[in-house]
């Protein structure tokens, strides 16, 4: 039997939101790779002890 989920539902889903587009524009606009780079350093690692 193949049952389909909730989630498969909205995979189908071919409406373009206006938080989608949104993304996809910060996506294509910010330079993730070097904000990430340059605020690794101070994050913690959280690898051992309380979670941040």
């Amino acid at each position: 039997m193949n049952q389909l989920s909730l989630a498969n539902g909205f995979e189908r889903s071919t409406k373009r939101t206006r938080r989608q587009a949104f993304a996809e524009e910060m996506f294509a606009d910010v330079p993730w790779d070097a904000l990430v780079a340059r605020i690794a350093s101070v994050t913690p690692a959280g690898t051992t002890g309380r979670p941040p």
